[in-house]
């Protein structure tokens, strides 16, 4: 290889890696975004079964 197709190539490689590390960035936010979601589901979860328990309380006292 000469020196030019060295340094293209080194160039190239560096574009690449920038780019990776720019992608793994993105994923880190992403994956912390989630976890923030998921989160937020088990608490309307939980909401969701406490409401459900006591309106079914409601029902089995409007049936006596």
């Amino acid at each position: 290889m000469t020196e030019d197709q060295l340094s293209t190539l080194i160039e190239k490689l560096d574009f690449i890696i920038d780019k990776q590390s720019r992608i793994e960035a993105r994923l880190e936010k992403i994956e912390g975004d989630l976890g923030g979601v998921i989160h937020d589901i088990k608490k309307i979860k939980k909401r969701v079964r406490k409401e459900k328990g006591g309106t079914d309380e409601l029902k089995k006292k409007a049936k006596e």
